[in-house]
């Protein structure tokens, strides 16, 4: 009787061991980890690029048309001119490209790239607004 009560315990304590595995396995690797961190960070940068250029852009039509107007009703030949503009062709340093390599220095050297993009975007857009803040 005593050998059965041990071998449900240790069944049980084996049920508990693989379960407690697969919540870590599911986690990943500290590499795998690693890697959505940086992939995040990259998103929320391109994100971020694309949220300023859409105000940009905004502030550049209302200050042409003297009002806000919608990008989409604007013919494409100003759209493509907009894209000329110097405030919306400075902010083509700040893209990131994708890199999918996922080996731990080549994750380093992303880390580095996308943590220097978003404190070289923040001075940038800082200085824009301040630079064409309405008076």
């Amino acid at each position: 009787m005593e050998s059965r009560n041990e071998v449900f315990r240790l069944r049980a304590e084996l049920s508990k061991a693989e379960e407690h595995l697969k919540t870590v396995e599911a986690r990943g690797t500290f590499l795998d980890q690693f890697a959505n961190a940086v992939t995040r960070a990259e998103n929320t940068a391109l994100g971020l690029v694309n949220s300023f250029t859409r105000l940009v852009t905004n502030q550049l039509l209302e200050n042409r048309f003297g009002q806000v107007v919608h990008v989409g009703s604007v013919s494409k030949e100003t759209r493509r001119e907009m894209l000329l503009h110097v405030r919306l062709s400075a902010l083509k340093k700040f893209h990131i490209s994708r890199d999918e390599r996922n080996d731990q220095e080549n994750l380093y050297r992303r880390a580095e790239a996308v943590f220097g993009k978003l404190t070289d975007l923040k001075e940038h857009i800082a200085r824009d607004q301040k630079e064409n803040a309405k008076s």
